[in-house]
């Protein structure tokens, strides 16, 4: 019922409509209390993962090391997530999340679908976006690209049925046959070859799953073979090309849909389709002039949304009758000491001491409360979030310096210093050098030479940082006048 009714609301506004559910449901005001700060507990057992309530099970991922990889780290608020986006996984729900820019909502729904093993497609939406981008359309093509997709279904359903190794010989002329057809009449011949295949494979005692991918796989084939036969004048044809979002329904892929709220009427319109058949087993889509028939909805396919709150100048909001479609969960910006420190953690704690650690995420607190005072080269406040934090930290964490506090004064100032104007760039340095190095030596340590990288690769120094150069002669131009404000700009960009 929190998950539902509640979590849709900022962590602030939660208690009190938290404690009214529970008095509706006969809950104690402690119980209610302990729902919203528990702290979920993540394990494997070796056939699932389990997160608190959820159980994600069916797409394991056979690389024990994905996980001793991820650098998400486990906080309050991100365990609650992934346990509530995980039920919503297994109940076939769509999710969408809401919170500001760089909170952390892409890398939840990213990290989950490295833990189970499963491709996961981002799509940037914008006022620019069109439906053929996610359904498909009519489309020039070569005849090659329209087989493809049959070619690569009959390859693997012919090696689920039938032992490769005595029929090798077979499998290399059909795929010689389709690598070096050209002509139509070529073409016809390939597929009169699958569709004999497919007649035989229907014969065969099957699972029913199996039987029906190779009915599919025939219907297509006969279809294709009728409109070759009728007009072979040319290896180029119209055809309907399925756009990313049809290819992960029948795929089984998982989509996310980024900036939801800024698509146009046309493109929600589009997703309405998906959403209001998803508990079904197919979903019917419009294929240029005829009706190709349904297209069957993988029952791996998920589908996520991300969008920011609209509070903003260009932040519009979604419609309520797409919004409604989605299990809706707010992702708030995370300011707590304890999980800053475990998010600096996660990313630099072989690498630095405790004290440093502690300076990363005072230094880090104190910058966002000050960033309505500081200005960008636009006259723009700059927008510090967790994103910017991570980012930071991923830098330091590679040492390309070779020494830690060189590369962790050199990450920060990349991240917090860049698209700042003169003053604040002054304003920012002063807390970098007495939150973070305790007022040390900051010129000396940013004077440090950076040895040059023992590899196989070249490099030349450029403004006292190392950039690998290709095989290609490198130009030197003479007449190029180089100022103090150009050296700078060199400076940060190596």
């Amino acid at each position: 019922a929190i998950d539902c009714y509640i979590a849709s609301l900022p962590s602030q506004h939660r208690s009190d409509p938290a404690r009214t559910l529970g008095q509706i449901l006969n809950k104690p005001s402690n119980d209610t209390d302990a729902m919203l700060t528990r702290m979920p507990e993540i394990r494997d057992d070796g056939r699932a993962h389990r997160i608190g309530r959820a159980t994600l099970e069916g797409y394991k991922n056979q690389d024990p090391t994905v996980e001793s990889r991820s650098t998400l780290a486990s906080t309050r608020q991100s365990l609650q997530l992934m346990e509530s986006v995980s039920l919503c996984i297994n109940n076939r729900e769509p999710v969408l999340l809401v919170g500001e820019t760089g909170v952390g909502k892409t890398t939840i729904v990213q990290h989950l679908s490295n833990l189970m093993n499963t491709e996961l497609s981002v799509i940037n939406l914008s006022q620019q976006s069109d439906s053929s981008d996610l359904l498909g359309g009519v489309r020039p093509v070569e005849m090659r690209e329209i087989i493809k997709p049959i070619n690569d279904e009959f390859v693997q359903l012919f090696q689920q049925i039938y032992q490769v190794a005595p029929n090798e010989q077979f499998l290399n002329k059909a795929e010689d046959l389709y690598l070096n057809s050209k002509k139509s009449s070529e073409w016809l011949v390939y597929l009169k070859v699958v569709g004999a295949l497919c007649s035989k494979a229907l014969s065969n005692s099957l699972p029913k799953e199996m039987l029906q991918r190779w009915a599919d796989l025939s219907t297509r084939v006969r279809r294709l073979y009728k409109r070759l036969s009728e007009d072979n004048s040319s290896p180029m044809a119209l055809s309907f090309v399925e756009g990313t979002l049809l290819q992960a329904v029948r795929k089984g892929k998982w989509i996310l849909l980024d900036e939801i709220n800024l698509a146009e009427p046309d493109v929600l319109q589009c997703l309405l389709l998906i959403l209001d058949s998803l508990k079904d087993s197919h979903v019917f889509i419009e294929c240029g002039n005829e009706k190709e028939g349904p297209i069957f909805i993988n029952p791996k396919f998920r589908i996520f949304a991300c969008m920011n709150p609209s509070t903003d100048i260009g932040k519009r909001d979604l419609p309520l009758g797409i919004r409604g479609r989605f299990t809706e969960f707010f992702v708030d910006d995370v300011d707590d000491v304890h999980d800053l420190r475990l998010i600096v953690e996660s990313y630099v704690k072989t690498c630095l001491k405790p004290q440093q650690i502690e300076s990363i995420v005072n230094f880090y607190r104190e910058i966002r409360f000050r960033s309505n005072a500081l200005s960008d080269v636009s006259g723009n406040t700059p927008i510090y979030s967790l994103r910017s934090l991570c980012r930071a930290l991923v830098i330091c964490a590679q040492n390309v310096c070779r020494n830690m506090e060189k590369s962790l004064l050199e990450s920060i100032k990349i991240t917090f210093l860049q698209q700042l104007n003169q003053s604040s760039e002054q304003h920012v340095m002063g807390l970098i050098e007495g939150l973070i190095f305790k007022n040390s030596s900051v010129k000396q340590l940013a004077q440090l030479e950076i040895p040059m990288p023992q590899d196989n690769h070249k490099y030349i120094e450029v403004e006292k940082f190392w950039v690998q150069i290709s095989s290609q002669k490198c130009v030197n131009d003479e007449n190029y006048i180089l100022t103090k404000t150009v050296r700078g700009n060199l400076q940060r960009i190596s």
